[in-house]
């Protein structure tokens, strides 16, 4: 979950329409060479375990991807794709072997306008749900939560003309068991404001960040934007003063009182914020600056992992023990490779997702990483 380059900012509103995910490269048409990118990990268990992304052809359309691992080996799942050009899964949760969501976005004709996708996992087949779109411009999801067949919010951004330019604002979906709904969700910046990293502690205890246009800050373009949805809804939780561009990319929560985010402070600087109860505040640890952090998963108090990617194309996983932020050792990959996302099940099970011109998944058995 996982961005690599930012929306491109001014002065007022943005002339920018497409909005990526943070594991997701730019889609280059002039150049259609095929590659894969997975953006989004969700697992349930050591023999069912999903991941999203999307496959560029040759002929310069995307397709979405869905893989799926049954405990011995990786495969390709049917997925839907509505659109003739391109069609894009950024998020994944499953509640159940027979109830997951997968989230992003389609375009019909390049350089058009995006809309909403969501497709449903019913326990035999993918299929399409109907997703509101808000207005007649660009609306991208990004994340997704589920926490049962009746509660998931899914997250991302919606464009709104502002004097002739392209403004974001955030965009908050809620399923009801029956249908998606566009929910209110506070966007404080005239200009830019987009959600990524979306998790359901509970019902009445939800979290979304991402990053927002900043004004009156020398230096600062960008900011950091958190959410929380207390079963009522949504309000905008105070994180401390960016010193350079801040963006959240990702969140993960353990507890009312555990909740971690990472992601970008300025180019080649990772960020890690924690949340208490009462505050949020910035891990400090200038030893892991250089890793840009697009995903996190919280097991535990004790089990924390944050991936992501140095500014030189290399790859990385930090695991937080409960007292400590430590380096992991990880298989060695070509440079530029990008790690995207991580899903937690147990100490002894984690998975780890992203790219480098095919998908990359990692898996951890307790004491080292491993291909699959």
């Amino acid at each position: 979950m996982r961005r690599l380059t930012s929306l491109v900012a001014a002065t007022a509103c943005l002339s920018v329409v497409l909005v990526l995910s943070p594991g997701t490269p730019s889609v280059d048409a002039a150049t259609c060479s095929a590659y894969r990118v997975l953006n989004s990990v969700s697992a349930l268990s050591a023999t069912d375990v999903w991941a999203v992304g999307y496959a560029q052809r040759v002929d310069c359309t995307t397709r979405t991807l869905i893989e799926h691992w049954t405990g011995a080996s990786w495969s390709r799942a049917k997925s839907p794709n509505p659109a003739a050009d391109s069609n894009l899964m950024t998020g994944v949760s499953f509640v159940s072997a027979s109830n997951g969501w997968a989230v992003g976005f389609a375009t019909d004709i390049p350089g058009d306008v995006s809309r909403t996708l969501i497709a449903h996992w019913n326990g035999k087949s993918w299929s399409q749900v109907q997703s509101p779109n808000r207005g007649d411009l660009d609306n991208d999801l990004q994340g997704v939560s589920a926490l049962s067949r009746g509660d998931a919010w899914a997250v991302g951004t919606s464009a709104v003309l502002r004097n002739g330019t392209r403004c974001f604002r955030t965009l908050a979906l809620h399923w009801d068991g029956n249908k998606w709904s566009k929910m209110p969700s506070p966007s404080p910046s005239a200009a830019q404001n987009n959600l990524i990293g979306v998790d359901m502690y509970s019902s009445t205890d939800v979290w979304t960040v991402g990053y927002r246009k900043v004004v009156g800050i020398p230096g600062v373009d960008l900011g950091p934007l958190v959410l929380h949805f207390d079963g009522v809804g949504w309000s905008e939780i105070a994180t401390p003063k960016p010193s350079t561009s801040w963006e959240l990319s990702d969140v993960s929560a353990v507890s009312l009182s555990d909740v971690w985010a990472v992601g970008v402070s300025g180019p080649g600087d990772g960020i890690i914020f924690h949340w208490d109860g009462s505050e949020w505040s910035q891990v400090l640890d200038p030893a892991l600056s250089d890793l840009d952090l697009y995903g996190v998963s919280a097991v535990s108090a004790t089990d924390v992992w944050a991936v992501g990617a140095s500014l030189d194309g290399t790859p990385g996983i930090l695991h937080w023990d409960g007292t400590n932020w430590i380096s992991s050792s990880i298989p060695t990959f070509p440079s530029g490779t990008v790690l995207v996302d991580a899903g937690g099940i147990a100490a002894d099970d984690a998975w780890v997702v992203g790219y480098n011109g095919g998908d990359v998944r990692l898996r951890w058995d307790g004491s080292t990483w491993s291909n699959t």
